[in-house]
C-alpha cells in the first residue's frame, strides 16, 4: 500500500492518499491485529496536525477505536502511538484529528481484538494549519455543547464560541479546548474520554446480569444507606438522581432524603410521588432551612443501614456504583471507608473530566478534597465524629473525610478504581467551575486543614494557592536536626560551582554540611584539585576522595552515608541548582512527620519546564518522572504538580531521608550502578511501612545526566537494559499498579496522567 502525493480540492496542501485492492494487497498483516501501511521512503509528512478519512467496508463496525503507530525514524513505538477517535462525516465516512510532533516515515494500524479482516477501502491523510485544527475544536465544543435535539448547531451557538474567544483569550481558549478535548500541550488529541466510555465503562445486558448473579454469592449483602439533602432542586434532575439509585443493580439500599425546607412546590410533590412508589425511598421534611450540613444530619437520622452513602440532589450515581461497594464490603470486612473515581456530567447528560484518582493518600488529602464522590463510610464511624458541622458548609465532606480518617488506620480505606459517580456541571455549581458560586467553600477548606493539623499535633500554616488547592508551610523542630548533603561528583567545574554557590549562598537552613565524594582521579587534574582545596576552606565542606573504580552510584552514596552520623542525609546530584532558598528547611520539615521516611523536590530543566515532580511506577516500563516538560507554574492533571501529595517514589536527584530508615532497608542496591537505583530504594522504604513526600514547595533546576551522560547514551545502553531487566525480574508486578497513581490512566511509552486503553484493571 503505497502512498502518494496528491491535491484535496479546496486545499492548497499535501495529501496523502492510500488507496486498497480488493485483496487488500499491499497491506500487510503483522499480527492477529495489526495491518503495516508503507508510506514509501520518497515520502515523509511534516510534522502537524492532519484529518484522516477513513472508509470502512460494508457492514464492519469498530468496537473499540484503532490505534495508528508512528515510526519518526526510530521504529513504531508506544510513545508516539495515537488513538484514532472517529466520527461521522456523512459521505465521506469517519474522520479522526492526528497529530505528528515530528516528520512521519511510516504509520503502522493496530485494529481493535477480534478484527478478522482489514475493514478500511481508502484512506486519506490532509495537513491542516494550526488555525483550522484549533478552529474545529472550537466548532466542536460549540456543537457539543449548544446543538439542538437533531445535533445541529444553533446559531447562537457560533456567537457563544466567539464569546468564549473574547473573553478567554487566544491562550485561555487554547487551554480549553485541550481540557475539554484532552489535548496535550501540542494540542495532540491523546484519547477521547467519550470513545472510552463507550469501549470500557458502558454496561451490556450480560455483565449487568452477571454481576446480579454474583451479589446472591456474596457472604455479606449489608444495607446501603444513601444520603440526599435536596433544596429547590430542577425537577428533572431530582428526578434524575432519585432514579439514578433505584435503578442500582446491587438493590439493598435505602434512600435517605432531607428536604431543607424547600420554597418551590415541585420538591415536595416528586418526594411525596417517590415515597408512594418505592418503599426504600424515605424523606424528612425540614421545617426551616438550615444548610447542607444540617440537612444532611437531618438525612443521617433517618439510616438504619450499617454503611452510608453521600450523594448530592442533582448528581447521578453509576448503575452498578453500589454493586461494587458491596463487593469491596464483602471482600475487604475490615474497612470502614470507600470512595471511587467520579466525572462529572453536564445538564445535557455528556461525561466529561474524568477524575482517576490514586488511592489514600495522606499528603494529597491535605492539600485537595481527592475523596469527594463518591464517599462511604460505616455508619458507627460518622456518629463516633458527630456527623457534619454547620460552620464547615461548602466544605463540609472535606471536614469530614479529615476527622473520620483520623479515627482509624489508612488500610481501612478503600479505593475503587472505577467511575461510580457523574458530579452534576451545572452553571451554579462548583463541578461547572464557579468558585463565586459557593464563596464560603475555600475558607471552610482551609479551616478544616487547620484544625486537622491542630488535632494530629503538628504545627504548620495552611495557604491558598493560585490552582484553588492549599499549601502547608510545617514548622521544623526546634532544634533543627544537622542534615548531611552528599554529592557524588565527577568535578566538572562549571556544573559544580553552579551547584556549591547556590547551597553556599542561598540555602537558609543553618545546620547543615556538604560532603562531596571525589574520585582520586579528579586530584590528577590541577585544576580541580585546585579548586577541591579552596573549597575545604569553608567549613561546611568536606571533600572524600575514593581509589579509582567505574562509577557507581549506589555504592559512592553508600560509602558517604557511611562517613556521617547525621540524622537526615540529602543525596543531591551535581548538576543541579536551587532555586528555594527555603528549600531543605521545607523537605526537612516534610521527613519529620509522623511515618515520613524521604521526601523529594521539584526539579526543572534549565527552560523552566518540569524535569521531576514525583516518579511514577511502570511508565515505559519501569518507572518515569511525573509531569515531564509540563511548563512551570502549570498544576497539571487535577493540579497535582502544584500540591504536596505521598509519592511510591522521589529521585536521589535531590531527596532527604532519615538515616535510621536508610540503613534500617541496606541503602542503595549496589547492583544498580546508574539507573533505578532510587526508585528500588523507595519501593523497599515503601515495602516496610515508610512515607515518601513529594513537595513543590522545595524548588531545583536540574541539568540531567549532565555529568555523567544520559542513561540512553550508546556507552550507557547496555548497562541500562541490564539493570532495567533487573528492574522487572525483581519487581515484576509491583511496577504495574502504583498507589498514587490509577489503573485507568496510560503507562505506555512514558505517557503518563492520559486515558489507558484499556485500562489495567
Amino acid at each position: 500500500m503505497k502512498g502518494r502525493v496528491s491535491q484535496y480540492i479546496g486545499f492548497k496542501l499535501p495529501l496523502l492518499a492510500i488507496h486498497q485492492a480488493t485483496e487488500i494487497s499491499g497491506a500487510e498483516r503483522i499480527d492477529a491485529n495489526s495491518f503495516a501501511v508503507d508510506m514509501g521512503t520518497p515520502l515523509a509528512l511534516e510534522a502537524g496536525h492532519y484529518r484522516l478519512f477513513c472508509e470502512l467496508s460494508d457492514g464492519v463496525q469498530l468496537l473499540q477505536p484503532p490505534r495508528l503507530y508512528v515510526d519518526n525514524g526510530i521504529g513504531f513505538n508506544e510513545g508516539t502511538a495515537q488513538t484514532l477517535i472517529f466520527s461521522n462525516s456523512g459521505r465521506r465516512g469517519s474522520v479522526a484529528t492526528v497529530t505528528f510532533a515530528k516528520a512521519v516515515k511510516a504509520l503502522k494500524l493496530v485494529l481493535p481484538p477480534r478484527t478478522n479482516s482489514f475493514p478500511i477501502t481508502r484512506m486519506r491523510l490532509r495537513r491542516m494549519t494550526r488555525y483550522e485544527h484549533y478552529a474545529r475544536l472550537l466548532i466542536s465544543l460549540a456543537r457539543s455543547s449548544r446543538s439542538d435535539a437533531r445535533g445541529k448547531v444553533r446559531g447562537s451557538s457560533l456567537w457563544w464560541a466567539v464569546g468564549i474567544l473574547a473573553a478567554r483569550g487566544p491562550k485561555g481558549l487554547a487551554f480549553d479546548l485541550r481540557r475539554t478535548f484532552n489535548l496535550d500541550f501540542r494540542g495532540h488529541q491523546v484519547g477521547d474520554y467519550h470513545a472510552w466510555i463507550e469501549a470500557f465503562d458502558t454496561l451490556a445486558p450480560d455483565r449487568l446480569q452477571q454481576m446480579q448473579t454474583e451479589v446472591a454469592s456474596f457472604g455479606r449483602r449489608p444495607l446501603i444507606s444513601v444520603i440526599m439533602p435536596v433544596y429547590n432542586t430542577p425537577k428533572t434532575l431530582l428526578r434524575e438522581a432519585i432514579e439514578s439509585v433505584r435503578k442500582q443493580v446491587y438493590e439493598n439500599w435505602e434512600l435517605c432524603i432531607a428536604d431543607d425546607f424547600s420554597s418551590e412546590p415541585h420538591v415536595r410533590q416528586t418526594l411525596r410521588e417517590y415515597e408512594g412508589i418505592d418503599s426504600r425511598v424515605k424523606v424528612r421534611y425540614r421545617r426551616n432551612n438550615g444548610h447542607i450540613s444540617a440537612a444532611s444530619n437531618s438525612a443521617l437520622e433517618l439510616a438504619t443501614g450499617d454503611w452510608v452513602a453521600f450523594v448530592d440532589h442533582d448528581d447521578v450515581l453509576a448503575q452498578h456504583a453500589l454493586y461494587w461497594i458491596a463487593k469491596t464490603i464483602d471482600r475487604a470486612p475490615h474497612v470502614m471507608i470507600i470512595y471511587s473515581d467520579e466525572d462529572k456530567i453536564d445538564l445535557d447528560g455528556r461525561r466529561f473530566d474524568p477524575h482517576f484518582k490514586p488511592d489514600w493518600n495522606p499528603s494529597l488529602i491535605l492539600s485537595q478534597n481527592m475523596v469527594n464522590h463518591l464517599a462511604v463510610y460505616h455508619r458507627s464511624l460518622i456518629l463516633s465524629v458527630g456527623g457534619f458541622r454547620s460552620e464547615f458548609d461548602g466544605s463540609q465532606d472535606y471536614d469530614l473525610i479529615l476527622r473520620c480518617s483520623e479515627l482509624i488506620a489508612p488500610n481501612q480505606i478503600e479505593h475503587i478504581a472505577r467511575v461510580l459517580y457523574h458530579w452534576r456541571a451545572s452553571p451554579s455549581s462548583t463541578a461547572g467551575r464557579n468558585v463565586a458560586a459557593k464563596n464560603y467553600a475555600r475558607p471552610a477548606a482551609k479551616r478544616a486543614i487547620e484544625e486537622a493539623l491542630g488535632r494530629r499535633g503538628i504545627k504548620g500554616a495552611v495557604f491558598s494557592n493560585v490552582h484553588g488547592y492549599y499549601n502547608i508551610e510545617y514548622e521544623l523542630p526546634r532544634p533543627a536536626p544537622t542534615v548531611e548533603i552528599l554529592i557524588p561528583t565527577t568535578c566538572k567545574l562549571g556544573l559544580l560551582k553552579r551547584c556549591l554557590d547556590s547551597l553556599l549562598k542561598t540555602t537558609t537552613y543553618s545546620n547543615y554540611a556538604i560532603l562531596l565524594l571525589v574520585s582520586e582521579a579528579s586530584y590528577e587534574i590541577s585544576e580541580q584539585r585546585l579548586f577541591l582545596e579552596k573549597i575545604c576552606q569553608d567549613p561546611r565542606v568536606r571533600v572524600h576522595t575514593y581509589s579509582n573504580r567505574p562509577f557507581n552510584f549506589s555504592w559512592v552514596n553508600n560509602w558517604g552515608a557511611s562517613l556521617t552520623r547525621a540524622p537526615i542525609l540529602v543525596f543531591m546530584n551535581d548538576d543541579t541548582e536551587v532555586i528555594t532558598p527555603q528549600w531543605l528547611d521545607r523537605l526537612v520539615a516534610r521527613v519529620m512527620l509522623p511515618g515520613v521516611a524521604a521526601a523529594g523536590a521539584m526539579l526543572y530543566y534549565p527552560n523552566n519546564t518540569i524535569q521531576h515532580a514525583g516518579v511514577i511506577l511502570g511508565s515505559g516500563g519501569v518507572a518515569n518522572h511525573a509531569f515531564r516538560h509540563l511548563p512551570r507554574g502549570d498544576g497539571g492533571y487535577f493540579k497535582r504538580a502544584a500540591i504536596d501529595q505521598d509519592l511510591s517514589c522521589v529521585t536521589a536527584g535531590c531527596m532527604a531521608i532519615r538515616r535510621e530508615v536508610f540503613e534500617a532497608v541496606g541503602g542503595f542496591d549496589e547492583r544498580l550502578a546508574i539507573a533505578f537505583n532510587d526508585v528500588d530504594l523507595c519501593m523497599r522504604i515503601k515495602q516496610a511501612g515508610g512515607r515518601i513526600v513529594w513537595t513543590p514547595s522545595a524548588e531545583l533546576y536540574h541539568r540531567e545526566s549532565v555529568s555523567l551522560g544520559s542513561h540512553n547514551s550508546p556507552q550507557r545502553a547496555d548497562r541500562f537494559k541490564m539493570e532495567t531487566d533487573f528492574m522487572l525480574q525483581h519487581w515484576g508486578d509491583g511496577l504495574l499498579m502504583d498507589p498514587a497513581y490509577n489503573p485507568n490512566l496510560s503507562i505506555q511509552g512514558g505517557r503518563m496522567f492520559q486515558l489507558s486503553f484499556p485500562p489495567r484493571l
